[in-house]
Parts: structure tokens; sequence; C-alpha cells
């Protein structure tokens, strides 16, 4: 997973440094690294990206629930929207809707999802809920 910030410059996007990937099961990774400053704006790049149920960004309490966010495209259109990631929901479980499905029809793309905050905040730990079984390969 590749993860990219923005700050109160909205053109200046910068990289995850010193990234610490722990895996804690199959289905919950966390994620430590220097965001360089307060963000405003976050973008995770990557194949696993595609099954994402639930996202918590910490500053002290889980600043990404209910943001506003935007994914790559949605597998089947009206179903499994981006938002999902950020609803508090944590279950794994695709037939009561409570994950993101994000398709991405050229296989050489890899599927994006994003998140803008309300305002900015100093962030340095990232968990990501997965539907899928594969964090063990990030």
């Amino acid at each position: 997973i590749e993860i990219k910030f923005k700050g109160s410059t909205p053109s200046a996007v910068r990289e995850c440094r010193h990234k610490e990937f722990v895996n804690l099961t199959s289905r919950l990774f966390e994620i430590h690294c220097d965001a360089q400053g307060a963000i405003t704006e976050m973008t995770l790049e990557g194949d696993h990206v595609a099954k994402l149920c639930s996202l918590n960004v910490n500053g002290g309490r889980n600043v990404a629930l209910k943001q506003n966010t935007t994914q790559s495209e949605a597998d089947t259109p009206g179903n499994f929207p981006s938002d999902l990631a950020v609803d508090g929901n944590h279950l794994a479980d695709f037939s009561q809707q409570s994950c993101t499905l994000t398709h991405v029809p050229d296989v050489k793309v890899k599927p994006t999802w994003n998140l803008t905050f309300d305002k900015s905040y100093l962030v340095t730990r990232f968990v990501l809920y997965s539907n899928a079984d594969e964090f063990g390969r990030l």
C-alpha cells in the first residue's frame, strides 16, 4: 500500500516517511509513519485498497470517521461506496454492505481510495480493516 498526503498547501503531495507495517490479524493492519506535518487529505493506493472495510486514522481519536471519501471506481455503481470505510463499522461482511469494493478495469492501474478531512490533523497511525486475507503480502 502506498500512502500520500496533502497538507494546507494542496499542490504539495507528501510521501509516508519511515513507514512501519504491523500485521495484527489476517484482516487487520496497522501502519505507522511520518506524514511530515498536519494533513488535510490522504490517498491510499494499491491492490489491497480494493477491499477496504474500515479505516481508523488516529490523531488522538479516529479522525477519519464520517469524513469525505472517494475511490477510483466502485465495483458495482451504487454498491460498496467509498464512505463505507469511514462509517465506524469494522465488520468484514460484503452481504451487509459494510466494506468498499473498488474495481479498476485496467489491471495495470492500482485501485485508489481518498480521504479528505474537514480540517488539518497531525496523525501518525493508520489502522486498515480489510475483507481480504492478503495483508501478509503488503
